[in-house]
């Protein structure tokens, strides 16, 4: 028993391991040859100085601990190599040497750069946009007939891939009823889109429904319920032949290419503008959903737009997920950079939030004479930790100022709100409430009034949208370029234009009347609906008197898809109905009638 206690007791001996955050306090009497267990028994460890004891002057760090500095040095590079990086923000790890800065009191010294160039409608509008001013032709100006005519071929085209795929099908099938469109049925069936926006029901069947609670006589009129289904399903923007190995957006990108550049030919953005991301909800399963719990939709595809400030949408990118040949700058610095590439070098100014915020965009936008104002988030990397670790009163602002003129301040109202800028210093001015006269700096207001532009673009975007559960996610984000964006854009051109201005709701009702129009100089789009009344007033679909079992006779239509003889009488059903205008008055079921005489 003895011997197991003893080398129990020399099992539990063993020594504690050195804790790299510990540094032991050395005496100038401790000899070298003192083992290292009496060492650490004989002296007791004492913390490390961390970053936030040490004092700052002039941007240098100056180290307290002098007994060790090859000890301490060691001790912090160890720390910097044990981060992971999967604790990484959006943004990438910048090299230290980069974020070396000094910081001091704001004094003004920012860069000034001339802004040259001229805001609103392009000087070449006058070629784009129609003489005679309309809702309809403000629209036609950013839908142009080369986006139409690629939506029509590459519709007619899906729809020849889906036929020649579906040859097995049933001859019922709604597919076999399709007939190539063109670009006037292509502006009506856009019409429809828009009224379904306007006119809410609960279904797609209820616009064409003959029951008294749904009965709707203005969109029967324009196409049948079959045919609108028919361009619903065959609706394509690409080519799936040419897709490009893993490009996820083949299906949408030309289209939003065009629009783009009819965006930018049309209109050009002030002095200050502003970045920010949408997103448009989708609940199926997509590699390019996004959770944004900030959102009201909170699942969908996320867009990043450039909205000048009267709500006009100048540019847009589809996130699709980080880039494989994306440069050493992060996410967010390399959106805002691409979105404003032919913007830059000019003088102006962006606006966006604490996403794309950060000392490096900054950097790189001076870089390119552009300035830059956004909130900003705490765990930035090269933030300046005495603005982080100032406690304010409430309309207290306190900031700092580095040798390029980027000032980051905290200003406290309801709550802490950090703040960058490249061209505003802590300076506040008085703003006029009900009861009193508060205090509050010049870059929050100016952020203020630059940021609601994205805020307009998606107010106005939201008002009788068309957008359905239904639908696949290229044709909702295509419903929302066109029917969202473009008619925003086309609506704000009008009222600059015109002399009277209009809601976008009164724009959107005049722009179903003209696009519905179209018929009057193309009454062929229609053909479906007088074509099958006339098959019904020609041949009458009759059903024999007597017993059953004397006047029921073989389906004629049925029979012929079979093989003759006796194997077919077996698999064909017997009906007492028949066409009484035919020939010899051939005995039909009700679906092999309607399908021999609608052709």
């Amino acid at each position: 028993m003895k011997t197991g206690n003893l080398k129990l007791q020399k099992k539990r001996t063993h020594f504690k391991p050195c804790n790299k955050n510990k540094v032991p306090k050395l005496n100038d009497n401790v000899s070298e040859n003192i083992p290292g267990c009496s060492f650490w028994a004989q002296n007791s460890p004492v913390e490390n100085d961390s970053l936030n004891d040490k004092m700052t002057v002039d941007g240098q760090v100056v180290v307290e601990n002098e007994h060790m500095p090859e000890i301490e040095e060691t001790v912090q590079n160890e720390d910097v190599a044990d981060r992971s990086d999967n604790s990484r923000s959006d943004e990438e790890l910048i090299p230290q040497n980069n974020m070396q800065t000094s910081w001091r009191i704001p004094v003004g010294n920012h860069k000034v750069f001339d802004y040259d160039a001229e805001a609103g409608l392009s000087a070449n509008y006058d070629a784009v946009l129609p003489h005679e001013l309309s809702p309809y032709s403000c629209f036609r100006a950013f839908l142009t007939d080369n986006i139409l005519v690629e939506m029509v071929h590459q519709t007619n085209l899906y729809a020849t891939e889906i036929l020649t795929e579906s040859e097995d099908t049933s001859s019922e099938s709604r597919l076999h009823r399709w007939t190539p469109t063109n670009e006037k049925e292509m502006f009506q069936f856009m019409g429809i889109i828009a009224y379904i926006g306007v006119v809410k029901m609960p279904t797609l069947e209820s616009y064409w429904s003959k029951d008294d609670l749904f009965r709707n006589s203005f969109i029967p009129k324009i196409m049948s319920r079959n045919r609108f289904q028919l361009l619903l399903r065959m609706w394509h923007f690409s080519s799936n032949k040419e897709c490009p190995e893993g490009d996820r957006l083949h299906r949408i990108q030309p289209l939003l290419d065009m629009l783009n550049k009819n965006y930018q030919e049309i209109y050009t953005p002030g002095r200050t503008f502003c970045i920010d991301e949408s997103i448009i909800p989708f609940q199926g399963r997509l590699l390019l959903k996004q959770y944004i719990p900030q959102k009201t939709h909170k699942y969908g595809v996320k867009l990043f737009k450039l909205c000048c400030d009267n709500g006009y949408t100048w540019n847009i990118r589809i996130y699709a997920g980080k880039e494989q040949n994306q440069s050493t700058t992060s996410v967010p610095s390399n959106v805002v950079v691409s979105l404003s590439e032919k913007l830059l070098d000019s003088g102006r100014t962006i606006v966006a939030d604490n996403y794309y915020s950060s000392l490096e965009l900054a950097n790189i936008l001076l870089s390119r004479k552009t300035h830059y104002i956004g909130t900003l988030r705490s765990n930035r990397r090269g933030n300046p930790k005495e603005v982080l670790a100032k406690k304010l009163k409430r309309r207290e602002v306190f900031g700092l100022e580095n040798e390029d003129g980027i000032c980051v301040m905290k200003w406290r109202d309801k709550r802490d709100v950090l703040m960058i800028s490249t061209k505003h210093t802590t300076e506040t001015v008085d703003i006029e409430r009900r009861t009193c006269t508060i205090k509050k700096p010049k870059a929050i207001i100016d952020y203020n009034e630059s940021k609601s532009s994205i805020d307009i673009s998606d107010q106005m975007a939201s008002y009788h949208t068309a957008l359905r559960r239904s639908l696949r996610w290229y044709k909702k984000l295509a419903i929302e370029f066109i029917f969202g964006t473009t008619l925003v854009n086309a609506h704000t051109v009008y009222n600059k234009l015109a002399d009277k201005k209009l809601s976008i709701t009164k724009y959107r009702e005049e722009l179903i009347k003209e696009l519905v129009r179209q018929q009057d100089d193309g009454r062929e789009i229609l053909r479906e609906i007088p074509q099958n009344r006339k098959s019904m007033r020609t041949h009458a679909f009759q059903k024999k008197e007597g017993l059953a079992v004397k006047s029921r006779r073989y389906c004629k239509g049925c029979y012929s898809k079979k093989i003759k003889g006796e194997t077919s009488k077996n698999k064909v059903k017997k009906v007492s109905t028949y066409c009484g205008d035919c020939e010899n008055n051939p005995h039909y079921c009700l679906a092999c009638f309607n399908m021999l005489h609608n052709k």
